[in-house]
């Protein structure tokens, strides 16, 4: 039993890893400093993890089949481009945070207070707490995920632009970034970012993640 659990650990480990990535949006996005021409690129597949048959004969049967969609979803071309309101793009860097003239307090709503409490890690640019970013930027609305072109959905909630990462798997994680408040020429925007995670092939972490981006966007007004 240890030895599935410790299999099963070291593929979410794998797939959360990624989300080192997923630092979208919380920075400067002038067009100078978004990546070069990234419309339709796709980067290359990611090799599988280090997993071997007798790994995965040793899984019950919905891990197996969880880690089998995940290995599989790893070894395809990874999207970069743009999809509706945002471009799209696995790694960027050396872009400045946007620290506007109120120090962040928007960040700190009712509903993270609320939720959250005293666990929050409130910058003056960023907040940051379990499975939730709030972040300002400016211009183009750049975030960074890492997976193929058919995970990832453009959706409308509470009517404000985002764009989910689905998970391949239940072993993976829902990420999800929506505007809560789109730049103006006095104000950065504001973006949001959920992570719901489950070990529970029953939990539906897609509907999960937009139901708490839709909680927390009533703080953020129509």
């Amino acid at each position: 039993m240890l030895h599935k659990l410790a299999i099963a650990l070291l593929v979410i480990g794998l797939s959360l890893g990624s989300a080192i990535g997923l630092r979208a949006a919380f920075f400067e996005g002038s067009e100078s400093g978004l990546p070069p021409k990234p419309t339709d690129q796709e980067r290359e597949a990611q090799p599988p993890p280090p997993l071997s048959e007798a790994d995965l004969a040793n899984m019950p049967d919905f891990m197996r089949q969880a880690t089998e969609a995940y290995i599989a979803d790893r070894a395809k071309p990874r999207f970069e481009g743009e999809m509706g309101e945002f471009v799209v793009s696995r790694d960027f860097t050396g872009l400045e945070p946007v620290c506007p003239a109120d120090g962040g307090a928007a960040l700190y709503t009712d509903r993270v207070k609320a939720r959250y409490g005293g666990k929050v890690d409130v910058g003056v640019c960023t907040l940051e707490a379990d499975g939730l970013g709030i972040g300002y930027y400016t211009g183009r609305a750049v975030v960074s995920f890492d997976a193929p072109f058919e995970r990832l959905k453009l959706v409308s909630i509470s009517g404000r632009p985002a764009i989910v990462e689905v998970p391949a798997s239940f072993i993976m994680p829902t990420r999800l970034m929506v505007i809560a408040r789109t730049p103006t020429d006095g104000a950065p925007g504001i973006m949001m970012r959920i992570d719901t995670t489950s070990l529970d092939p029953n939990d539906d972490s897609y509907k999960r993640a937009l139901d708490t981006a839709e909680y927390f966007l009533l703080d953020f007004g129509k």
